[in-house]
């Protein structure tokens, strides 16, 4: 089941979370479907911008990497 923060950053995109936990597009066309996971996927981006504490240097890339991972509930590598 899709972690909590996933499921919220989903709604806030427009798209139905059904009983199961999945996320789907709710009676919309061609268009707005991939308006809402255009957005679904920006809302994403953002929050691992501001999980990695915009520390992007090479020393820091692997501790970014872990806190992401960590914010979204993910341990290990999809």
């Amino acid at each position: 089941q899709m972690n909590a923060l996933i499921l919220e950053l989903a709604t806030k995109a427009g798209l139905y979370v059904d009983v199961n936990g999945k996320p789907w597009p709710r009676n919309m066309n061609g268009e707005d479907i991939e308006g809402a996971y255009s957005k679904f996927a920006e809302l994403i981006v953002l929050e691992c911008a501001k999980a990695s504490g915009g520390s992007l240097g090479p020393t820091d890339r692997y501790h970014s990497a872990l806190r992401i991972k960590q914010h979204f509930g993910i341990e290990q590598s999809v």
